[in-house]
């Protein structure tokens, strides 16, 4: 195995941490019920900080257009955490900014991990084997 390799798999392994979090919610009806988002966000929000905390000097958008999306997206989560002022139902309005955060934070990790061909193909290629083991699961179900 050689050293550049491992290098881009080290850099990378934040972001296959929301990959297997993403199969794991494709396995469990797309992670809507509470019981699996939280416990899933707070893996996609741990890798997203075990990321910034490790490798700070490393983080760049590679693509303004990117930035931009990571910027209004920010901007979003913090008014769906804004919208608890004045909601109806606070409860309702709480699980949906704390949904909103994970899909955010997913987001930012996805923009800000480096990614060569390798470990973009890998991570295309562990998606579509989770994708293949749940239609073969609910196939022979």
């Amino acid at each position: 195995m050689s050293r550049r390799w491992t290098g881009d798999a080290v850099a990378a392994a934040p972001a296959f941490v929301a990959v297997a979090v993403f199969a794991w919610w494709a396995s469990r009806d797309g992670g809507f019920a509470a019981t699996v988002l939280c416990p899933g966000g707070l893996l996609v929000l741990g890798a997203l900080l075990a990321l910034v905390v490790a490798r700070p000097d490393r983080l760049r958008v590679r693509r303004r257009t990117t930035a931009v999306a990571l910027v209004a997206l920010l901007a979003f989560t913090a008014v769906s955490y804004a919208s608890l002022l004045w909601a109806d139902s606070p409860g309702d309005a709480w699980a949906g900014a704390n949904r909103t955060l994970v899909y955010t934070a997913a987001f930012a990790l996805f923009a800000l991990t480096p990614v060569t061909a390798v470990t973009g193909a890998a991570a295309v290629g562990t998606v579509a084997v989770a994708a293949a083991a749940g239609g073969l699961s609910v196939l022979f179900d």
